[in-house]
Formats: structure tokens, sequence, C-alpha cells
């Protein structure tokens, strides 16, 4: 969050109090990454089978928050920057925001909003996404991915567990000849 607050135009939300609302940050994150136009909703495995296939004791990792969440993501994101970018991903890649909350029943799950290049059919990205996911190691089979209509409405309900939930964040710098993340 420190590169939000520097940017001039963002430290004047502060105002007299020195902080800055939800409603101020939702706004200034809207303005700085607009070209945010899929969301997807994104299940995670509690646990995984770690044994050989035919081996007689099962054993099993449980998901760690931190590291297994963010390797997840980090990992179906440079796989859908490979499906659809091709070659181009070593000088640009997708701008997207990833949230994580646990469910109801418990299950960690992912909020993200992500960038769709133009000339990708939203299906055709859909099905990418899709594909990136599910070859995860964490990654359940439940996703639901669709068109943002309204992007303050997304990122509202996306950040609602908070920003210290966000676990994934890139936007590509058109001045820089390599991403950042």
């Amino acid at each position: 969050m420190k590169m939000l607050l520097d940017k001039p135009e963002l430290s004047q939300l502060t105002g007299k109090t020195g902080r800055i609302t939800r409603h101020q940050l939702l706004n200034a994150w809207i303005a700085f990454m607009p070209e945010l136009n899929m969301r997807a909703d994104l299940t995670l495995k509690m646990a995984i089978v770690t044994s050989p296939k035919n081996h007689p004791i099962k054993t099993f990792q449980k998901i760690k928050i931190d590291e297994d969440i963010i390797a997840t993501i980090v990992r179906a994101m440079n796989r859908l920057n490979r499906y659809l970018l091709g070659p181009e991903r070593h000088q640009r890649r997708l701008g997207a925001v990833f949230f994580w909350e646990r469910g109801k029943n418990g299950r960690p799950h992912v909020h993200g909003l992500v960038e769709r290049p133009e000339h990708i059919h939203p299906d055709d990205f859909i099905d990418a996404l899709t594909r990136a996911w599910h070859g995860q190691p964490f990654g359940h089979r439940q996703v639901l991915i669709a068109r943002i209509r309204s992007l303050g409405a997304s990122f509202n309900y996306d950040s609602k567990a908070g920003f210290h939930h966000l676990v994934y964040f890139h936007k590509h710098d058109p001045l820089k000849g390599h991403p950042s993340a």
C-alpha cells in the first residue's frame, strides 16, 4: 500500500486526520487500475495428498494461508499470462488484484479482479483462467469468472474482508520494458 500513498494525488486524500477512509481507498484503487475488466471467485482446496499414488499410507498437506495461497495465485497468473500473451509475457503481464477470505464452511477462496486484453474474447479468457487455476495443486474445481459490470462494486465486494487480506497485486508499468512483479 505504500506505493499508493506515495502518489501525490492520493496523499491529498488523507486530509487533516492523516487517515484514509475505505471509500477513499476503493476510489483510489479504481482510479489506479481502470483496466481491470474480469472478476474471478476461485476456491482453494483445504489439503492435498502428498504421498505417492499407489502408496498404502496417505499423507496430506494442509493449506498454509500465506504461503500456499500466494504461491497458487502467482503460478496461476504466470500460466494465464503464458496462455494469453505468449512471448509478449516477457515484456508485459496482466494487471490483477486478489484478496483471500474463508467461506461460511471454512474453505479458503480468493476474489480477484483481472485485466482481460481487448483482443481476447471473454469466453476464451474464462477458459484460460479456469485451466490455469485447475492446474495448481491447491486449485479447487469450483470457480466463477465473469465480466465486471461495475468496477467499484466489484472492488468493494472483493475487499470486504479488508485490505489486509490483499495477497496479490500487479500493475504493468508501460514506461518499463519488463514488469516489476
